[in-house]
């Protein structure tokens, strides 16, 4: 499968296209088809070697993705082969990723992958700063 990584701290060029070996879902967990990724500040801090981040070389960043199951690991009843999910998760600037249960959100048809990619981050934050943070 292609991944991007980085194998130093610097600016966009340090990304690279990479094969790596496809992840298989363990007990309780689920294999993604990644159809798209969330683009964040964080993916930014972590690529620069921003302290809060301390990103182990290489790295691979992604931090919220939205794809279809491809496979699932023993233990897991409460997601099928098929259906179409947001994650919150690290790596995920990958064609595959394995996810926990938790870390998944099943996406009503409505909702694009490419939408669903976006959500977990960026509007949960947005939401959050605007209803929790200061009740607009």
């Amino acid at each position: 499968m292609k991944v991007i990584r980085f194998h130093e701290i610097g600016p966009p060029e340090v990304l690279r296209i990479e094969e790596a070996e496809r992840p298989e879902p363990s007990s309780g967990e689920v294999l993604v088809k990644i159809e798209f990724c969330g683009v964040n500040f964080a993916d930014v801090l972590t690529r620069r070697g921003d302290p809060v981040f301390c990103p182990t070389l290489p790295a691979t960043p992604g931090f919220e993705a939205a794809g279809v199951i491809a496979a699932v690991g023993d233990e897991v009843r409460e997601h099928d082969v098929g259906e179409r999910v947001a994650l919150m998760g690290s790596q995920l600037y990958a064609e595959y990723a394995v996810a926990t249960c938790d870390q998944l959100l099943p996406l009503p048809d409505d909702v694009s992958t490419k939408t669903g990619a976006a959500f977990p981050t960026q509007a949960l934050t947005a939401y959050h700063l605007l209803h929790t943070a200061h009740n607009l």
